[in-house]
């Protein structure tokens, strides 16, 4: 009598997969992302080692670490998504003017734009959020910051309400903090 091996585990369709930043998993109920990055000139601080999206060692200061972690969100993303991308020092940097698909070419001009961010300016970190919002179909957003909004509204409160009126379609807004401490983590 033979028996009749067990078929293997099925693998996790890659396209039902939510996209990861840092590890964790993203919630989005649109197949929509948008990622916001602070590029203010405390970005160009605090030199550390990381590893990079190319799984490589690297040392560098924390515009280097969130441009190596948004290379690999993007290039993570399933063909099914729709993505952009804001760089904010106090003034606003676009990706592109509407959500693009995640394709192969979409990935790469993004990963230029990416590379192209430098530290500059202050923060703006709740119009820049707004602006990541003002897509209505767009259910989820990254931000990436050291913290410390000083422009384009007044203080972290502010901020704050600034992105709760602009969030009228109640995406999620996850926020990670590069090298925030103290009162700029909160």
């Amino acid at each position: 009598e033979s028996e009749v091996p067990e078929p293997p585990p099925e693998e996790p369709d890659p396209e039902e997969e939510p996209p990861e930043f840092y590890g964790e998993p993203i919630p989005t109920e649109s197949s929509t992302i948008f990622y916001v990055c602070d590029t203010s000139c405390s970005m160009g601080w605090d030199n550390k080692s990381y590893v990079d999206d190319e799984g490589n060692t690297a040392n560098g200061n924390r515009m280097a670490r969130a441009q190596s972690e948004l290379r690999r969100g993007v290039m993570s993303l399933p063909k099914a998504f729709k993505f952009n991308i804001i760089g904010y020092g106090c003034s606003i940097r676009r990706f592109r003017n509407a959500m693009v698909e995640a394709n192969g070419g979409n990935k790469a001009a993004a990963v230029g734009f990416i590379n192209s961010m430098f530290p500059s300016g202050g923060t703006m970190t709740g119009l820049a959020t707004a602006q990541g919002l003002a897509d209505k179909e767009n259910k989820a957003v990254i931000l990436l910051t050291d913290g410390a909004p000083n422009c384009g509204a007044s203080g972290f409160g502010g901020h704050r309400a600034v992105i709760r009126a602009a969030n009228t379609q109640n995406a999620i807004v996850t926020v990670f903090g590069i090298g925030a401490t103290g009162s700029l983590r909160a």
